[in-house]
C-alpha cells in the first residue's frame, strides 16, 4: 500500500511527494511539510511503515501550524508523540468509518 498524493490540513491540499533525499539546509530528514507550496516530502527509501509514521508526523506539523500554534508546532518531542499516538489509534481501529 502507497501513500496518498494529497492530503487536506485545514481545508488546505497539501501534495504528499515521495523522494530518494529529503533535505533542509543539507541536513537529511525522514519528511518536510512546505506551508508555502503546500507539500509534504517523505523520504520515499524508507520501509512502507515507516514512510505512514512520517507522513503522520508532517500532517500532525500541519494541524499545529493550521491552528497557529507555532511552539507546539516546533516542539519534536510533542509532534512524534501526538503522531505516533494517532498513528496507532488508526492502525488498531482499521474499520473507523469517517463519512
Amino acid at each position: 500500500m502507497s501513500l496518498p498524493k494529497k492530503i487536506k490540513i485545514g481545508g488546505v491540499d497539501y501534495n504528499v511527494i515521495t523522494k530518494e533525499k529529503v533535505q533542509d539546509r543539507g541536513v537529511a530528514l525522514m519528511g518536510k511539510t512546505s506551508y508555502s507550496t503546500h507539500e509534504i516530502s517523505i523520504d520515499g527509501t524508507m520501509p512502507i511503515a515507516v514512510q505512514r509514521l512520517t507522513l503522520m508526523h508532517e500532517v500532525m506539523h500541519g494541524v499545529l501550524h493550521h491552528i497557529a500554534e507555532q511552539k507546539l508546532c516546533e516542539d519534536e518531542r510533542f509532534v512524534n508523540a501526538l503522531a505516533n499516538t494517532w498513528h496507532q489509534v488508526l492502525v488498531d481501529n482499521p474499520g473507523i468509518k469517517w463519512k
